[in-house]
């Protein structure tokens, strides 16, 4: 635990005014810190949100850093791609889930233009957020709550000479019960239509 801290203007990359709580500094979990004084303006921290693309399975269409390390929870590790315009990763959450939010933490190869997509195939994918102005830092994104098992961020123009990289690509959802669809495993169940293991957790 980290008690008594102060922090006095901290400005964060991609930003032009002080954080205001921990995080807008990218402490994701604020359970190891008390008293924590935050200058010159201190604002309540967000609900906590769990992180449904955490230690899932990636994809990207190129890797100078493995695509595994956008979503180990590590901001010491990341993932970059190719130095060309046309790149993608994608998180598979391993099951269909309602989706509201992806949360982009960028390193200086950042994407200026990018969309946000999601599906259910890997074939068909729609776009539920876009942008032509990125200019990295962090990109808290929201969107109207869709179902998706594939979360994809879509780059088409890079905002710098490099590819694009991410220390994190989160994906957060709508009070999501995690469990549904999972394997479900018991010491014994009374196999029928109506009773066993995998009627726990169909919803």
């Amino acid at each position: 635990m980290i008690s008594n801290i102060t922090f006095d203007n901290i400005i964060m990359p991609g930003s032009s005014t002080p954080a205001q709580n921990l995080y807008q500094m990218n402490f994701t979990d604020t359970s190891f810190y008390s008293g924590v004084t935050i200058l010159p303006t201190q604002i309540p921290e967000p609900a906590q949100r769990t992180n449904l693309a955490l230690n899932k399975a990636a994809t990207a269409s190129s890797a100078t850093g493995p695509s595994s390390y956008a979503v180990d929870g590590n901001l010491s590790t990341r993932w970059g791609s190719n130095y060309t315009d046309s790149e993608w990763i994608y998180v598979d959450l391993g099951t269909s889930l309602s989706i509201n939010g992806v949360r982009l933490n960028w390193k200086t190869a950042f994407g200026k233009s990018y969309q946000i997509q999601v599906s259910n195939d890997l074939t068909n994918w729609s776009n539920v957020y876009t942008t032509t102005t990125g200019d990295g830092g962090i990109d808290d994104i929201s969107f109207t709550p869709t179902n998706a098992r594939y979360v994809r961020m879509n780059g088409t123009q890079r905002g710098s000479i490099y590819g694009y990289s991410l220390w994190e690509f989160e994906v957060y959802g709508v009070m999501n019960n995690l469990a549904t669809g999972a394997v479900v495993t018991g010491s014994s169940s009374l196999e029928n239509s109506n009773w066993s293991t995998s009627k726990a957790n169909d919803g």
